[in-house]
């Protein structure tokens, strides 16, 4: 897997913060990698999220915790599809609130 699938487990997993903020993140800042290296400030300035949201994105962002998450996941065969893979599938890429 590419660090960039890495990335956007690592959005789409942050507690408390669900696919409609997920892609109002995305509308802003254009990639997971750029919503990972964001500074708290320019977070807190978006307006999107709560306090408690902020923390937790701010302290899930441990590369190394992300990385055993991931390998965890891998180890188990479970498979994961971001948005951005082309095998997402395209019915959920047009619901309302689809899975990020």
């Amino acid at each position: 897997m590419k660090y960039e699938d890495i990335l956007w487990f690592w959005l789409s997993g942050i507690p408390g913060v669900g696919p409609v903020t997920v892609h109002d993140l995305l509308h802003i800042f254009g990639t997971p990698a750029e919503v990972f290296g964001t500074s708290e400030k320019a977070l807190r300035e978006t307006g999107l999220l709560k306090e408690e949201m902020l923390k937790a994105l701010i302290r899930s962002r441990d590369k190394t915790l992300l990385q055993k998450r991931f390998d965890d996941m891998q180890r188990k065969e479970i498979r994961f599809l971001s948005f951005a893979n082309p095998e997402y599938p395209e019915v959920l890429r047009h619901i309302y609130d689809p899975p990020a």
